[in-house]
């Protein structure tokens, strides 16, 4: 799943430069992690790591553009609910840039 980051405390994970590269990434607060203030903190994480934010916006996102975002996850069990989910409350959509943000962002633990 492309959103993820929603809570505390990541940890730093070893990087493997033969497959690292310079790139942008996509990052969604979900609704949630909106309500509880996490947006902040989840920004730190990433400036903390070296990642230049290109771009931030709060938004709530259509139905249109949920689609767009998860074609990949349409006929599965949760898919419904999961679109329910996301339109329940803003959400706040940021571009990062910088060495290997893409696979770093993926195996950021979140606690």
């Amino acid at each position: 799943m492309v959103l993820l980051l929603l809570a505390a405390v990541i940890w730093a994970a070893p990087i493997d430069f033969e497959q690292a590269s310079d790139e942008q990434t996509m990052i969604v607060v979900k609704p949630d992690g909106v309500r509880r203030g996490l947006t902040g903190r989840i920004i730190q994480r990433f400036e903390d790591r070296g990642y230049k934010l290109v771009a931030i916006k709060m938004l709530s996102a259509t139905l249109g553009q949920l689609e767009l975002n998860y074609w990949d996850l349409k006929g599965l069990p949760h898919y419904e609910g999961m679109l329910g989910y996301m339109k329940s409350g803003p959400v706040v959509a940021m571009i990062w840039h910088g060495f290997d943000v893409a696979n770093q962002a993926r195996i950021m633990r979140i606690i």
